[in-house]
């Protein structure tokens, strides 16, 4: 007699780079107080190229700005200036604020030797959407699609790899020299410009074990990065905007179990299929 505790269950998640917790912060700096200001003047934060949704507020004191402070980061600010405008307070002199992106989560892949970063760590938060949920010893992870993101590299040889974080998989990386973080996309790209817009989907590929605390943990996290065939001569800074990742997180087998609850016993060689009001997480087909 044997018992099985769990439904096969699947979870389908998207992630899209603009929700990325490592997405960058904007640093301001107060090149003019200004001067007569009866009241916190308004500020409206834009990018040149791209980027929305971002809002700060000014502290003042004697008629002058003497702080301003983010509160909301927005999105899509990657690859872009910033610019800050200030607009009513009941000014005498006008205050000025300039503003310049602050990217967090990046580093260097080992085999870079050069001094320029050209990894990008993504976050994604689960939201509390999972907190209760812990996989079966059998969970999987299938990444369905992958959209690349572009960057602001120029060059005609280079390769972008994504990697898929925290799986229990035992795949080992001679680039990173370890283990758990597959890669699961490698593409080689032609960069005409810094606008470019590379794309690589991948169907029904090859699945990866993961943890029990996989969606439990709280978040889920991708690296990218580059490869060059010359040497790198700034940052590689990646659009946020158009990395976009499809996913399937699934339980593919029933686990074992000795809880008489949830998993009533079941005769080995006999084919069962129960429904039971009485056990709702029971669906056995063993």
């Amino acid at each position: 007699m044997k018992q099985y505790s769990k439904v096969k269950r699947q979870y389908n998640l998207t992630f899209k780079g603009f929700d990325d917790v490592y997405s960058p912060d904007i640093l301001f700096t107060i090149t003019n107080q200004g001067a007569g200001y009866t009241s916190p003047p308004t500020v409206t934060i834009t990018g040149t190229t791209r980027g929305l949704g971002a809002m700060a507020t000014c502290t003042i004191a004697g008629g002058k700005i003497t702080s301003i402070k983010l509160t909301n980061k927005g999105y899509g600010f990657s690859n872009t200036a910033v610019t800050v405008a200030l607009a009513g307070g009941g000014f005498t002199t006008a205050g000025t604020i300039t503003a310049a992106l602050s990217s967090t989560a990046y580093s260097k892949t080992s085999k870079n030797l050069g001094p320029w970063k050209n990894s990008k760590r993504y976050r994604f938060n689960l939201n509390g959407a999972f907190n209760n949920v812990q996989l079966s010893e059998n969970a999987k992870v299938t990444i369905e699609s992958v959209m690349v993101p572009s960057s602001n590299i120029a060059a005609s040889l280079s390769s972008t790899f994504v990697r898929l974080r925290d799986t229990n998989d035992n795949i080992y990386d001679s680039e990173q020299g370890m283990n758990n973080n597959p890669i699961v996309l490698y593409t080689s790209n032609t960069i005409a410009n810094t606008l470019s817009f590379n794309t690589n989907t991948m169907k029904d590929t090859k699945s990866f074990m993961v943890p029990l605390n996989f969606l439990l943990k709280g978040y889920i996290e991708f690296d990218v990065y580059i490869e060059a065939v010359m040497n790198l001569t700034k940052d590689i800074m990646f659009d946020e905007n158009n990395f976009i990742v499809s996913m399937v997180v699934y339980e593919d087998e029933f686990e074992e179990s000795t809880d008489l609850i949830t998993a009533p016993q079941v005769v080995d060689g006999q084919q069962y299929k129960l429904y039971n009001n009485f056990y709702p997480n029971y669906n056995n087909n063993k």
